[in-house]
């Protein structure tokens, strides 16, 4: 007799599977630390592999919702849309050193890749946060909310003075652009984890969302490092974005996985 896996079977072994992932990824950067050149090498390899699994899941998915869903296409095509230019901005970005055996410069169209990817990622969340307006007038979100805020207004004024050393005119816009789109977009989506938790479609949702958050903290710290020279390729930050194509691989492949379970 033939057993047939159940959808909750298979949903498990995905989630031991992505934390192994995870795991794994940890224990790289942890004792990759003591060899640069080869963490280096590792980083450079690691996040565009990973943003292009999140990139093929996110596709799938979007094949599976169709165009023509109303909110639902709207939400999870801008997601793939803005995940899809972070994969572009981690290519070209690996693609100088690696291709071209050149510094990557900066700005260069990798940051045009990374900036670009923000606005599709923020006209999502905020889509599917638009049903839920009453959920940010509670009292779980309103502190959170608040103490984001004013952090983020405190980080970004710190960073001002320190990005603007030695700077031209693009570049400074193109570095203050960064954390102040990092600020924008946390503020979106980590209320989002508090907005709502039932439905058919909220644990995808929530991995998602977890992994925008992931790589966004993981940019906003990095730029502390970059103006003051002690980032460098390999950085444990970059564990941020790695896990957090990760996690929106994961939130993608979940959501195809129930569309298909609805449909059987």
């Amino acid at each position: 007799m033939i057993m047939r896996e159940t959808p909750g079977t298979t949903r498990c072994k995905t989630y031991h599977l992505a934390l192994f992932g995870g795991v794994l990824l940890g224990f790289i950067f942890v004792f990759g630390q003591f060899n640069r050149d080869f963490i280096g090498f590792v980083s450079d390899i690691l996040s565009p592999a990973l943003a292009s699994i999140a990139v093929a899941t996110a596709i799938l998915t979007v094949w599976r919702i169709g165009l023509r869903n109303g909110r639902l296409s709207k939400v999870w095509f801008s997601l793939m849309l803005g995940v899809f230019m972070w994969f572009l901005s981690e290519v070209v970005w690996v693609g100088y050193p690696l291709i071209l055996n050149v510094p990557t410069p900066y700005p260069s169209l990798a940051d045009a890749f990374g900036i670009a990817g923000y606005f599709p990622i923020i006209f999502g969340l905020t889509t599917q946060l638009s049903p839920f307006k009453e959920a940010f007038k509670s009292r779980r979100v309103i502190p959170a909310l608040v103490v984001l805020l004013v952090s983020g207004a405190a980080v970004l004024m710190a960073l001002l003075p320190v990005i603007a050393r030695g700077e031209t005119l693009l570049g400074l816009l193109v570095s203050s652009a960064y954390p102040a789109l990092d600020i924008v977009a946390l503020l979106i989506a980590i209320p989002s984890l508090f907005a709502f938790a039932k439905g058919t479609f909220w644990q995808p949702f929530l991995f998602l969302v977890l992994g925008v958050i992931l790589a966004l903290s993981g940019h906003l710290l990095s730029d502390w490092t970059v103006p003051i020279g002690s980032y460098y390729s390999g950085h444990p930050l970059e564990l941020f974005f790695d896990w957090g194509y990760l996690s929106a691989a994961l939130g993608f492949y979940m959501m195809r996985k129930r569309l298909a379970d609805r449909v059987l």
